[in-house]
């Protein structure tokens, strides 16, 4: 048996594991066959997803149509189409949808979303990557600007001065210089005659049953561009006026806060407020505080208007901006698109 021993020992010897190069091999080789593993997978689970929301859009369009036959008008949402029924999507899919009854002939447009992938048809196309003007795409936040002439756009609807008593201005739309990369088109009051006692007001929409409508106790934030050539002591302040169902003013104005103002500097100033709980419009307005007031020849400007629902403050967009499109009247409607 002792002989036996050494033969054992010499075998034992003789015997060897992998080297560390070979592990290596080993490992390169199953990380290959991993990533082709997965690559592949994504690819047929993307093309899955693509196929589904092509699907879910060539089945829409043809019910939305069958609407538009039945009532000669397109759905108002996707919950009262189908006849009620609404837009059938396969699991994980969400629409967004815009129409206008209005046109001849009438028009619709209707994005699919499934995770980080969209897709869009109207009434005269056929499905395509991507998201309808005014959406969101790729599981993005879509966000609608509830002023209706944010940026003087053509005109200076709903824009308009409360000029201090005793005070003169006159009013006009500049279409070159506004706040750079944001709009060129502004809101302007020239001083004619100073301002001696309360602070001059830029008001960015109607009174009443005119105003921005908002749905009661809810949050909004609002947004403007100002500037002014004179050196105003106390600053920008951006207050809300609210009012009721009947058009009747809630109280005082909901007064901002205070923001220094630099001369000659586009500056932007924002606030985030909550509506009265029996509030239907608000008018935001703007109030250059200057104490003693402002000499004649000075100028006060403004633009570039975001009223937005909740409280996260977004760059601005309205409806020329890139993906975004007008809700109604081109420049005189509200806007929605991709938070920028």
């Amino acid at each position: 048996m002792w002989a036996r021993i050494p033969k054992i020992q010499s075998a034992i010897a003789t015997q060897r594991g992998f080297t560390i190069v070979e592990l290596l091999i080993v490992i390169v080789v199953i990380g290959i066959l991993a990533a082709i593993t997965i690559v592949a997978y994504n690819g047929i689970s993307q093309r899955a997803t693509n196929a589904s929301l092509v699907s879910d859009l060539e089945n829409a369009v043809k019910r939305l149509k069958l609407d538009q036959i039945d009532l000669s008008a397109y759905p108002a949402t996707v919950a009262l189409a189908n006849s009620g029924v609404g837009l059938k999507a396969s699991a994980g899919t969400t629409y967004q949808y815009t129409v206008d009854n209005s046109v001849n002939p009438q028009t619709f447009c209707l994005t699919a979303t499934k995770g980080t992938t969209s897709y869009y048809i109207n009434n005269n196309s056929t499905p395509a990557n991507g998201a309808c003007a005014g959406h969101a795409a790729g599981g993005g936040i879509a966000i609608t600007n509830l002023h209706t002439n944010p940026a003087l756009g053509t005109d200076t609807t709903n824009w308009s001065v409360i000029n201090a008593a005793g005070s003169t201005g006159t009013q006009t739309r500049q279409t070159v210089g506004g706040p750079a990369g944001i709009v060129s088109t502004f809101y302007r009051d020239t001083i004619t005659s100073s301002i001696t006692g309360s602070p001059l007001q830029l008001t960015f929409s109607a009174a009443g049953t005119a105003a921005v409508p908002v749905s009661a106790s809810s949050d909004y934030t609002i947004s403007v561009y100002l500037r002014t050539s004179y050196a105003i002591t106390n600053g920008f302040r951006l207050d809300v006026g609210q009012y009721d169902s009947a058009g009747t003013g809630i109280g005082s104005d909901s007064v901002g806060t205070l923001v220094p103002a630099t001369v000659n500097v586009w500056q932007r100033v924002s606030r985030t407020f909550t509506s009265a709980s029996n509030g239907v419009y608000i008018r935001p307005k703007i109030a250059y505080s200057g104490g003693a007031g402002a000499p004649s020849n000075n100028t006060f400007d403004a633009t570039a208007v975001l009223i937005t629902a909740g409280t996260t403050l977004y760059n601005y967009g309205d409806g020329n901006s890139s993906g975004w499109a007008w809700n109604g009247v081109l420049n005189n409607s509200t806007s929605s698109g991709p938070a920028l």
